[in-house]
């Protein structure tokens, strides 16, 4: 443990100092950043406050979307976290796969970006706290907000490895034609899919509709979630590629 510890102090200081040191334009960029996280922010408290609204006229439509936000949120940060470990360097280190696990997780919190994304994810329990059953709903929150982080990591862990990025791109691909299919023959085909989203747990929860099976549910999909980000990461370390290959991956996410 003393070791890991040792580990993470550091690479929390190798990444802020990597940070300060910054060029103009490195620094110009994340000014800019800053300024539309502010006010990304802004309006996000702002719908947490119509959300409260809704939620106590028994409407969860805002609900719905704000938690949504809060799955892509969590998918889209481990593809550009700066401050992890990369999996190459993570594979000659004389630690056990859960601790290497812990390095991977830990690190991916160290960032500025992953604050915000938590503070935003906790930040929802404030409309929940108005539901009919308020602490079964903050409870099925806190659960979705875990499945989100492990799913996010797990996806992350396979798109290191090349196959099964091929794979996730068709199946993403795939998923968009019958997404398109389903709301261009159906007048409520949008509401119909976003149905099918874990996120509808948690809503339908907050308006007293079945909350226990909700926690169960959620339960369910963290033991699914934890189990495959186990086995992402021993897949993405056993298929580790090159720091030049990795640095063209995340070249182009973020050019994206």
């Amino acid at each position: 443990m003393d070791r890991l510890a040792w580990i993470l102090r550091w690479q929390w200081r190798a990444y802020w100092r990597k940070l300060s040191r910054a060029r103009n334009l490195a620094v110009g960029h994340q000014g800019i950043t800053a300024i539309v996280t502010v006010l990304i922010l802004f309006k996000y408290f702002r719908l947490l406050r119509s959300a409260s609204v809704d939620l106590a006229l028994g409407s969860t439509t805002l609900v719905r979307a704000l938690l949504a936000g809060i799955l892509l949120a969590w998918l889209i940060l481990p593809l550009i976290s700066r401050a992890a470990i990369s999996l190459r360097r993570l594979r000659h280190m004389p630690f056990s796969l859960k601790d290497l696990l812990a390095i991977r997780i830990v690190s991916l919190l160290m960032t500025p970006y992953s604050w915000i994304v938590v503070a935003a994810s906790l930040a929802i329990c404030y409309p929940l706290a108005h539901a009919p059953r308020p602490w079964a709903t903050i409870i099925g929150a806190l659960l979705f907000i875990m499945m989100s982080c492990t799913t996010g990591l797990a996806v992350a862990h396979l798109l290191d490895v090349a196959a099964w990025r091929k794979f996730l791109f068709v199946v993403l691909v795939l998923l968009c034609v019958a997404a398109a299919l389903v709301i261009g023959n159906h007048p409520r085909g949008l509401a119909q899919i976003t149905r099918l989203l874990p996120s509808n747990l948690v809503a339908d929860a907050s308006i007293g509709k079945n909350p226990m099976r909700a926690i169960g549910s959620l339960i369910t999909l963290n033991i699914l979630g934890f189990a495959a980000l186990w086995w992402s990461f021993r897949q993405s370390l056993a298929n580790a590629h090159p720091i030049w290959s990795r640095r063209r991956i995340d070249s182009f996410l973020l050019n994206l």
